[in-house]
């Protein structure tokens, strides 16, 4: 089942050209820049439906982070218009911030998690923070761990656990309020492939449950063994090309010699 979308009262906060359509993200000609001399997306369009799940590929600097950042609203463009489920980001007041990331979801190579809280408390600290009852969130909260496979780990530290159960920690947090985008920056950049593979087949689920998967990763290898077709994104010269796309550029020589010249000009 496809998440609703739940519209804010005030309609400055909807894009005025959004018409409650199929997307769940859409980039108008967003450029991002940090400075004059670093322009890391140029002019970008892009649109993922509802219940999608695509990869990002690129490589280190590509901007794949950077992308993230702007659906999360933690940073935003320099130019353009960016929409996560029907919310025009750069209207987002720091008042209506929390209220958007209740239903946009990140989720960290580095797991994020809170030291000196049980597994238990990781995931319900995410329910606390937006006022739920004490008997919701034990109930929720149990009831997410157990389908990530750590109930029986719910009193223990993060510190105990192996990077791979740290890693569904985190996952766990982030379902628990059921978020319409469930966003992951290099999730397997610290784990094994073994434990890469438990975590991509979590995310399988999850996109099952009507949630859109956004992956920024690296890891083409791992990538390629999936079993299901996904569509799959690269961040290139700051621009983002699909799959085919990249194929036929990967062909075409650049720069292209200019025509009636030879190759000193004359």
């Amino acid at each position: 089942m496809i998440p609703r979308f739940v519209w804010w009262p005030n309609s400055k906060k909807r894009s005025r050209s959004d018409n409650g359509g199929d997307a769940m993200i859409w980039l108008r000609d967003v450029t991002k820049e940090y400075g004059p001399e670093k322009k890391v997306l140029d002019k970008v369009d892009l649109h993922i439906k509802r219940g999608e799940f695509v990869y990002v590929m690129g490589h280190s600097g590509a901007g794949k982070s950077t992308l993230l950042k702007l659906l999360f609203a933690s940073e935003r463009p320099t130019h353009g218009e960016v929409v996560v489920g029907g919310v025009n980001v750069g209207n987002l007041t720091r008042r209506d911030m929390p209220f958007f990331r209740r239903k946009v979801a990140v989720i960290y190579q580095d797991f994020k998690l809170l030291p000196r809280r049980t597994v238990l408390e990781n995931v319900a600290f995410a329910l606390e923070v937006v006022g739920r009852p004490r008997r919701e969130i034990n109930e929720r909260s149990e009831k997410i761990l157990y389908e990530v496979g750590l109930l029986h780990h719910m009193h223990k530290l993060p510190a105990t656990l192996s990077g791979g159960e740290q890693q569904r920690v985190a996952i766990a947090r982030a379902l628990v309020r059921d978020p319409w985008l469930l966003l992951a920056d290099e999730p397997t950049g610290n784990l094994d492939n073994f434990r890469s593979q438990e975590i991509f087949t979590m995310f399988d689920r999850i996109n099952e449950r009507g949630t859109t998967v956004l992956i920024a990763t690296h890891a083409l290898e791992l990538v390629e063994r999936q079993s299901k077709p996904r569509r799959t994104l690269y961040i290139e010269r700051g621009g983002i090309l699909e799959e085919d796309e990249r194929d036929i550029l990967s062909w075409t020589p650049f720069p292209l010699p200019a025509v009636g010249h030879d190759d000193d000009g004359e």
